[in-house]
């Protein structure tokens, strides 16, 4: 599934989220999602489901293999690893990792798992990703690492009928 960030459409979108959920320069709070996207899609005729997570990454993954997507919150900084910057060198993989301040709320709607193995054959490494939508205008989709210095806010999972 890809989603697609053009259009005005798309853009009036945003704004409307941006004040129905009360976002401020510091970003939206977990309450503030939830509530403006239940306000908005109501005010649209529309009801707003969401499955709280907490640090359930199974449940995650499910949720994303029913093609739904997962508002994941990071506090305190956060990083991504842009699409096409997780390169494969043959022996190695280079990752092109880009950090950002603040908190922040990515939309995961894919998920990938690296592992790394010693010459012995046991596992040295894993890496879990989740696709996301970025948010960030330079960068729009990427991915985070969920095994590096990541603090949760809440993964949410949101669905729309």
């Amino acid at each position: 599934t890809i989603f697609t960030n053009s259009g005005e459409e798309i853009q009036t979108l945003i704004e409307n989220l941006y004040d129905a959920m009360g976002t401020k320069d510091s970003g939206t709070t977990y309450e503030g999602f939830r509530t403006g996207m239940a306000d908005y899609v109501g005010s649209h005729g529309y009801t707003f489901q969401s499955t709280e997570f907490g640090t359930d990454h199974a449940g995650v993954r499910s949720w994303i293999d029913n093609e739904k997507p997962v508002a994941i919150f990071l506090l305190n900084g956060f990083h991504l690893i842009g699409d096409g910057e997780i390169v494969d060198n043959g022996t190695y993989d280079r990752y092109t990792i880009h950090n950002f301040s603040g908190n922040h709320v990515v939309l995961a709607f894919g998920y990938r798992t690296i592992t790394y193995y010693n010459a012995d054959g046991t596992v040295k490494e894993n890496h879990r990703l989740y696709r996301v939508y970025t948010g960030v205008f330079e960068m729009e989709f990427g991915y985070i690492d969920i095994d590096r210095s990541l603090t949760f806010g809440g993964m949410l999972g949101v669905n729309v009928v």
